[in-house]
């Protein structure tokens, strides 16, 4: 199991950096999901994490 990264905008919307799932989603103050983004470039120098390429 991989510890999330969690970040939060001025707007309040929380992203998580799922790096068991390799991805980062991002929802808004209610909980809801509101967009994803998903890595499966672990090959070639990528580092198959979320966390490897996100600035939040």
């Amino acid at each position: 199991m991989v510890t999330p990264g969690i970040a939060v905008d001025s707007a309040g919307n929380v992203y998580v950096a799922d790096g068991t799932n390799d991805r980062i989603q991002k929802f808004d103050t209610n909980g809801r999901l509101l967009a994803e983004w998903v890595s499966t470039d672990s090959g070639n120098g990528g580092s198959g994490s979320p966390r490897g390429g996100a600035f939040l």
